[in-house]
């Protein structure tokens, strides 16, 4: 009964299967619409998998540098 209440607070998050090009370019823009975010709200608002988000933003990170920081959003 004590973590009852926490029960509720979850969610069910259903996960796109689309291929890594189209959830990156999404990404992309997520990030530049809202300046910044953490990688679990990108992957819930698109229905995502968590890790193809986190792989998303390294690559672009990689091949961008800065391109997380709130200076180019």
């Amino acid at each position: 009964m004590l973590f009852q209440h926490r029960l509720l607070e979850i969610k069910v998050i259903k996960c796109r299967d689309i291929d890594y090009e189209t959830a990156k370019k999404e990404i992309l823009g997520y990030f530049k619409r809202k300046g910044e975010a953490w990688p679990d709200e990108a992957a819930t608002d698109f229905e995502l998998d968590y890790d193809l988000v986190v792989k998303c933003i390294e690559s672009c990170a990689a091949l961008k540098p800065g391109f997380l920081s709130a200076d180019n959003a």
